[in-house]
């Protein structure tokens, strides 16, 4: 005879090829231009009809299903070990909250079958009652089903902890939604940097670096004469690239949009590096020369450092000094001062706001809050490092004040995001297939350069003891991590052989 569970599995799986067969006509409408659309429509109507009555046979079954199951779990009152059983979940706090219970012999398993349905579940919602009244373990409630009812499959069932003693036995759930990565702020191009259009991959500008000059002179005299100096800016593509290699077996399998996770990783990193350059970038890496690099010499100022013990006002004096140092030496070269704005790093940034006035209050504290400084905007990114070595001091760190309109990024507009399941590659070792890896390769390709219209347009001030006690000093990256999980999962089913030690789990490496 068969039973209901039996019949809704059947009807189940006639439901699933019916929606296979759906999504086949659905495949064949779309690529259809032979004007055989009709026909296709009416079948998918056909099969939708026949879905519906199958999803309303499902549905009564369903509900049979769960009325058996609760008219299983009515014990008869003629056999008192099963009263103790249908009692126990409204008497358990009182009878066992010490966590002691009786030894009792193994009963047999197959006593009554046909009336025991439905009990493991009572007795498994039992065993976990207990574990929650008594705060007890959930191996402990493992021993006290074990003991209680003689009920070892139950028992192994809820030491799900062990995977060789039943964690096998539950499913891993999974959500299809992925986690993001932490990133560091990207501050250059959001703050109205000149841009330039360079199709060709490389751009010169012409430049007067030098005018004609006037002098008084006498009735008779000859008039002095001057000459114009012309010079020059040139920018030259650099290429900026990365690829990732992606199994295909996982962008198939994989409940979730693999090749969009990818594509965005590669945007947000070409996104990071080119911050990082276009901040601190020397050109030895194939690079572009950013701030740091193209300031003027005269341009880089040192901090004087704070007295070993400052007194009350010596913190503030200090940010006072080295701001107006920055903003004199732009307006002292003469800079046109359209956009000028710092970047710093974090710590730097919470190091002026915690600044006091001489009777304690904060100084700049509500201007920073609107990411102002000196009536000047402030954009900070944690690529710019507090751990640099200045003089004494191994918490240095580099403030940028920049004059925006000069800065200028000069751009191919050619950014390529792309990707090939046949390509070739060099993963350090030597050429890999893709095609015979069965993998897809991502790519991103950008291509710009940096450089200033006037250099008196920039100057970096070099902090040498701007911190906190107990923070210690950061590199600068462009992400951040976590230990990452060593086991794949912390489901106690995913991996079962790791109870015995066999067939570890491949070593995972940290990207930093």
């Amino acid at each position: 005879m068969v039973t209901l569970s039996e019949k809704h599995r059947q009807l189940v799986h006639d439901k699933g090829k019916l929606v296979e067969q759906m999504k086949a006509l659905l495949l064949k409408q779309e690529g259809d231009e032979g004007g055989e659309g009709d026909d296709t429509g009416s079948q998918f109507d056909a099969l939708n009809t026949l879905l519906a009555t199958l999803d309303a046979r499902i549905t009564r079954i369903e509900a049979a299903m769960a009325a058996e199951a609760a008219l299983a779990t009515d014990v008869p009152g003629g056999d008192d070990t099963d009263q103790e059983e249908a009692a126990l979940s409204g008497t358990i706090h009182r009878r066992f909250h010490s966590g002691r219970v009786p030894a009792t012999a193994k009963r047999d398993r197959f006593r009554g079958i046909k009336e025991q349905r439905g009990i493991e579940m009572t007795r498994l919602a039992i065993g976990m009652m207990w574990a929650r009244l008594t705060n007890n373990t959930i191996d402990k409630a493992a021993e006290f089903v074990g003991n209680r009812f003689g009920d070892d499959v139950v028992a192994r069932a809820l030491n799900a902890g062990i995977t060789g003693e039943g964690g096998a036995l539950i499913p891993q759930d999974f959500l299809a939604s992925m986690i993001e990565l932490l990133r560091a702020q990207t501050v250059v191009r959001g703050s109205s940097a000149t841009e330039l259009g360079m199709p060709m991959g490389n751009l010169t500008v012409p430049r007067l670096a030098g005018g004609a000059t006037a002098a008084y002179q006498g009735e008779l005299d000859d008039i002095t004469l001057s000459q114009e100096r012309f010079d020059d800016v040139n920018f030259v593509a650099r290429k900026l690239t990365a690829m990732v290699p992606v199994s295909n077996d996982l962008i198939r399998r994989a409940p979730i949009g693999v090749e969009e996770i990818v594509r965005d990783d590669l945007v947000q990193t070409i996104a990071r590096r080119e911050d990082l350059a276009f901040l601190r970038g020397d050109g030895t890496d194939k690079g572009p020369i950013g701030m740091r690099h193209l300031a003027m010499p005269a341009n880089v100022i040192t901090v004087t450092a704070m007295p070993a013990t400052p007194s009350p006002g010596d913190q503030l004096t200090a940010i006072l000094s080295a701001t107006s140092a920055a903003i004199l030496a732009l307006q002292n070269g003469m800079s046109r001062m359209i956009r000028p704005t710092w970047f710093m790093s974090p710590t730097i940034k919470r190091f002026i706001a915690t600044a006091r006035d001489s009777i304690g209050g904060f100084y700049f504290k509500e201007e920073l809050e609107k990411d102002m400084l000196e009536g000047y905007p402030v954009r900070w990114t944690q690529q710019i490092p507090t751990n640099l070595s200045i003089a004494t001091f191994a918490k240095g760190s580099e403030i940028y004040f920049c004059d925006m309109a000069d800065f200028v990024i000069a751009d191919t507009y050619n950014v390529i995001v792309d990707a090939s399941d046949v390509a070739a590659y060099n993963d350090g070792t030597g050429m890999v297939s893709s095609f015979q890896r069965d993998q897809s390769l991502f790519r991103v390709i950008a291509e710009h350069d940096v450089n200033m219209r006037h250099l008196q347009s920039l100057v970096v001030l070099l902090t040498q003891d701007w911190g906190f006690t107990g923070v210690p000093g950061s590199p600068g990256a462009p992400w951040s991590t976590q230990p990452l999980n060593p086991t794949w999962s912390q489901a106690g089913a995913i991996r079962p052989a790791l109870a015995t030690g066999a067939n570890p789990p491949p070593t995972l490496t940290d990207p930093t």
